[in-house]
């Protein structure tokens, strides 16, 4: 949608310098005259900007039909020209559940696939299945990819005294951006607001906003391991990730800590694909950090090791 809202405004820009005078006299009068052209120009804009991003998307997902084709897997889509591709199962790594904004307010979730060596940013490549409820998708993913062991559960949550620690910086980072904001509003030479009111609600939303999405994150975030699978659950601004990965396909498992984190018995972990694409867990207990760190990347532990480990501990 943002490119498609820039390529409009765009045209409309161009479209002024060839309307004829009397047409633009005539906006001019009846729109911008009256205060409130720019509103209804936005508008339209954005307007036609959802339709032609539904329109491409319909055509691009049309027909979306997945085939389990021995070890491999066959996505065929598009309604215009027909694209098919092939995957070998045995380089799927991990799947990624997405959950959009809309789409878990309906109860529907995208799956994308983290394949080793598929480096590039084109998500029609990692699509296993562009839109499927979300009470169905673990079965889908059961019958694709089988070799995924995926067993859902309860997830394990943040430690309480960690969900502070989400708000912190947005709150900071909210309210440093307001303060800038009436600052430059109120103008260097007094303390006259030079807009009209109801723009203060406008400028008065990065405040909020950065706290929400923080105790959004900290709702959302959570962690599973058994034998076979890790799953770690992240939110960005609007979607929520799940990322369901084979454990042993982890490339690489780094735990961090800062001072703060230290003093609190906390820890942040970042799961790396070979896919160039990762996962997240921040402010989790030092100790199940840790044993997420020996235990993601290889295979069942021995008994002797899990020995040592606890003799370690």
């Amino acid at each position: 949608l943002p490119l498609i809202v820039a390529g409009l405004f765009t045209v409309w820009n161009r479209s002024r310098e060839l309307l004829p005078t009397s047409w633009l006299e005539y906006l001019d009068h009846e729109l911008f005259g009256r205060g409130r052209g720019t509103i209804i120009i936005v508008l339209v804009i954005v307007l036609l900007s959802a339709l032609v991003g539904i329109l491409l998307t319909a055509l691009r997902i049309a027909n979306f039909t997945l085939t389990r084709e021995d070890q491999r897997l066959r996505i065929s889509r598009s309604l215009i020209s027909q694209r098919t591709g092939t995957i070998a199962v045995d380089r799927i790594q991990a799947v990624r559940l997405i959950d959009g904004f809309i789409r878990r307010m309906i109860g529907y979730t995208s799956i994308e696939l983290e394949v080793a060596g598929l480096t590039g940013k084109d998500e029609n490549q990692r699509t296993l299945f562009p839109l499927v409820r979300r009470a169905v998708a673990a079965d889908l993913i059961y019958r694709a990819v089988p070799e995924l062991s995926w067993k859902p559960q309860p997830l394990q949550r943040i430690p309480r005294r960690a969900r502070r620690r989400y708000l912190t910086a947005p709150t900071l980072l909210g309210a440093t951006t307001t303060a800038l904001l009436l600052w430059a509003s109120f103008g260097w030479w007094g303390f006259a607001w030079p807009l009209p009111g109801w723009l203060l609600v406008l400028v008065l939303v990065p405040v909020a906003l950065p706290p929400a999405v923080g105790w959004a994150r900290a709702r959302d975030a959570g962690w599973t391991l058994d034998e076979d699978t890790l799953v770690v659950r992240s939110r960005n601004i609007l979607s929520r990730h799940t990322l369901v990965a084979r454990r042993n396909r982890v490339q690489i498992t780094t735990l961090s800590t800062n001072p703060f984190q230290r003093r609190a018995g906390l820890a942040s972990l970042k799961f790396a694909l070979s896919s160039g694409r990762s996962a997240e867990l921040r402010h989790i207990d030092v100790q199940s950090a840790e044993r997420l760190l020996r235990q993601v990347g290889r295979g069942r532990l021995s008994p002797s090791l899990t020995k040592l480990n606890t003799r370690a501990r």
